[in-house]
């Protein structure tokens, strides 16, 4: 048996990405913003770790 070099022919594929549609974007964003709102003053220290964990 020869190492022979096999052609193959050229293969090319075409694909677009399907884009991605929110609904409701706004419910959505405020969403968001009330849960960063919630955590945004959270402090871990030594004594509430364990806690914070579960946040």
């Amino acid at each position: 048996m020869e190492n022979e070099v096999i052609n193959l022919p050229d293969y090319t594929v075409d694909y677009q990405p399907v884009p991605i549609k929110i609904n409701n974007l706004e419910g959505l964003q405020a969403a968001i913003a009330q849960y960063v709102s919630r955590y945004s003053n959270l402090v871990i220290t030594e004594d509430n770790v364990t806690d914070s964990k579960q946040v």
